[in-house]
């Protein structure tokens, strides 16, 4: 009895929308053969899976690490909105222990909370021993989103820029790990990305206030205040 044969197509991955984002925006690639630079392709879904499991392999490892070795480590996240640092910590957390990595997105401050030393807020969820802490926008708020909001005044911007130097270093002398981390995009490509979230709130009916929208109209100012603290 014969056995029919079965042809299988071959199925092309669709391109893993959140690609971009996972990496932090766009990449600069190494010199190709004719030695001009440029992104690099966008990964298909397949290929960026495979390379996401080796990295969270790696995460749990070193998830391991910090458990054994009772290590504290601080993950700061900054930079513009849309650049990719939701879709990130996002990766981050899906495959680790949240008693482990601890993913920190302060609220507003209220009333309370604006009377005490401006640090204070962030130094109560820094990590124990056998701790990762991810502070999802940080202390550096102080010295890039407040001052273009109106948030703070020039004194207390001057006060922070003259002292966080010397509060990192304490940190670190300490035996924190301090990762610092800043996520940049284009400014076509974050208003390609506004756009998208805007029609994905739309088409879910949800009527919200688009502050990142406002915040991108700063892009600017935002990365001139980066670079006035890394000059500090």
């Amino acid at each position: 009895m014969s056995k029919k044969s079965k042809k299988h197509k071959k199925k092309h991955a669709p391109d893993a929308p959140d690609a971009p984002e996972a990496v932090g925006g766009m990449q600069e690639a190494p010199a190709g053969p004719s030695g001009g630079d440029g992104p690099r392709p966008k990964m298909t879904t397949k290929e960026y899976e495979k390379e996401m499991r080796v990295l969270q392999g790696e995460l749990v490892a070193m998830q391991e690490w910090v458990r054994t070795t009772g290590a504290r480590v601080c993950v700061v996240f900054e930079g513009l909105d849309s650049a990719g640092k939701g879709g990130t910590i996002r990766r981050i957390t899906e495959r680790t222990s949240p008693r482990v990595f601890k993913h920190i997105a302060l609220p507003a401050p209220d009333a309370r909370v604006k009377s005490q030393m401006y640090v204070q807020r962030y130094m109560a969820h820094f990590p124990s021993a056998g701790e990762v802490a991810i502070f999802d926008r940080s202390w550096y708020n102080r010295a890039v989103v407040e001052p273009i909001f109106g948030f703070c005044t020039p004194k207390q911007y001057d006060d922070f820029m003259h002292g966080v130097v010397g509060f990192e270093k304490d940190l670190v002398r300490q035996e924190t790990l301090l990762v610092k981390l800043y996520f940049s995009v284009t400014k076509d490509e974050q208003a390609r990305r506004f756009e998208a979230g805007a029609l994905e709130q739309r088409q879910r009916g949800v009527d919200h206030l688009d502050a990142d929208a406002v915040a991108g109209e700063h892009a600017d100012v935002v990365v001139g205040k980066r670079r006035h603290c890394q000059g500090s």
